[in-house]
């Protein structure tokens, strides 16, 4: 699920900057940050999201992580994940190690995988 998002950001770079623009045209049904009733499940998203959530759940679920917040946990891959996908989009010149080794000590240690090495779980 981690390797489909950064696939999607770098091969769909223009989609990936429209889905993230700060500035876009008020919607009167899309909570803001000061709304008390705003929670994850009505943000842009809500089900992309939900399915990283259901992945991490299934690690801290199996004994893999030893993370006691699902949620915690998401939001920590989420922006790491969003992370490397816009410092890859917007610095391509920079020395970059290979992607799949540095991406899977991300999701180890943003999700505090306990035993990474026993996971046959694909990335």
């Amino acid at each position: 699920m981690c390797r489909a998002y950064l696939d999607f950001a770098a091969t769909r770079p223009h989609l990936y900057r429209v889905l993230f623009a700060r500035y876009r045209l008020e919607q009167p049904d899309v909570p803001t940050r000061t709304d008390p009733d705003a929670d994850v499940q009505s943000m842009v998203g809500a089900e992309a999201f939900g399915a990283l959530m259901g992945a991490v759940e299934d690690c801290i679920d199996a004994g893999a992580s030893t993370e006691a917040s699902p949620l915690q946990a998401t939001i920590r891959l989420w922006v790491g994940l969003h992370g490397l996908a816009a410092l890859h989009a917007s610095l391509p010149w920079f020395p970059w190690p290979p992607t799949a080794p540095m991406l899977d000590q991300l999701i180890d240690r943003l999700t505090d995988l306990a035993e990474p090495d026993r996971l046959e779980v694909p990335r």
